[in-house]
């Protein structure tokens, strides 16, 4: 990669990196050169996707994470190892011993995209959509959200159901992105959809048809609730990606250990969440501002955590107010963007071998 501008992400390990892998030519010879850079079992598991599509954003996904991982972290791109939490599946590297040892970093693709994004302390989640996806066109707009009302809102829901004077185009576009938040938070958790997400209720609006434009280059920030109050911890970006692409980013704040517990369910630093001795509050890093009763002190001491955590992260950010700035940028990379230098040349030459 071409550092450039993207020297302070980089040094702040605070990462928003986007590849469009589905559109890009790719020759035999350049796709046999992309699995030999992986583990054998990682090409394997790529190989056995049926549709091209979703080989290639299943390469993308790993190299990007291999790539972004030898970039902040020092790591060879081939003694990278990516792990994953259990039972929930996110990924993570282990960060222990690095210069930024609470490092962590999520991806998410669809269509054409593969994004990842990174924080040095913060818990970080990620999502991608086509909002003009219709993968299920036998639908009408309102049959298809009848199948996800349990997870939304009843604010959320009368949102979706208003926008129809506008058309299903807008009701489609209004559910992704909330869907997107929703995503993004429980992603960043580490929790996956066995969290309630019904719980979280997210701003229902129509981007419009012009979103990618309008967004720019800093996109739009966005708040998240939870139980009927606002997250003011959690921090959530939206930018768009061409031709209809919106990617929201969840930033939440430092995980107190050991509740941001790795695939064995030990405490560690930049890995995921939801280990089976998490509880449901402390495990999202959110309390509501009651107590449930006959349980006050359990209450009061992962409210603590959490108030602990978030000072913690907001003097972090009061002495490193340009971490904000990087969180509003966001680099495109290429295929060869993220290969190693001594590949380079390599994927050059094979560019003519059709």
């Amino acid at each position: 990669m071409v550092v450039g501008d993207r020297a302070p992400a980089l040094e702040q390990g605070i990462l928003r990196l986007g590849l469009q892998i589905g559109t890009e030519p790719v020759t035999p010879g350049q796709w046999e050169l992309l699995l030999n850079l992986l583990p054998q079992a990682e090409a394997q598991k790529v190989q056995r996707y049926y549709h091209d599509r979703d080989r290639r954003l299943a390469l993308g996904s790993l190299l990007l994470q291999r790539a972004a991982t030898s970039w902040v972290l020092g790591q060879r791109s081939t003694d990278v190892v990516i792990q994953r939490t259990q039972p929930h599946n996110k990924p993570f590297v282990d960060a222990a011993g690095t210069r930024l040892p609470g490092w962590n970093y999520n991806v998410s693709h669809h269509g054409e995209w593969v994004v990842l994004a990174s924080e040095p302390l913060g818990a970080v989640g990620t999502d991608v959509v086509d909002l003009t996806d219709r993968s299920f066109e036998a639908m009408t707009a309102p049959q298809y959200l009848e199948h996800f009302r349990r997870h939304l809102t009843p604010t959320e829901w009368d949102g979706l159901v208003g926008l129809a004077p506008k058309g299903e185009a807008a009701q489609y576009r209004a559910f992704f992105r909330v869907w997107a938040m929703k995503e993004a938070y429980i992603k960043a958790v580490g929790l996956g959809l066995s969290f309630p997400i019904r719980r979280l209720e997210c701003s229902v609006l129509d981007v419009g048809e012009g979103f990618v434009s309008r967004m720019g280059k800093e996109g739009e920030e966005e708040e998240l609730m939870m139980d009927g109050y606002s997250m003011a911890d959690w921090k959530l970006r939206f930018f768009g990606l061409p031709p209809s692409y919106l990617w929201c980013t969840a930033v939440g704040p430092t995980p107190p250990p050991p509740l941001f517990q790795s695939a064995g369910g030990r405490g560690g630093a930049g890995v995921g969440m939801g280990g089976g001795d998490c509880n449901p509050c402390a495990g999202c890093f959110y309390t509501t501002p009651f107590s449930a009763a006959g349980d006050a002190p359990a209450a009061a001491a992962a409210t603590a955590a959490v108030v602990t955590a978030t000072a913690a992260r907001k003097t972090v950010l009061a002495s490193h107010q340009a971490q904000e700035k990087l969180r509003r940028q966001f680099h495109v990379l290429s295929i060869r963007d993220i290969l190693p230098l001594s590949v380079q040349a390599e994927w050059d030459s094979a560019a003519g071998q059709g």
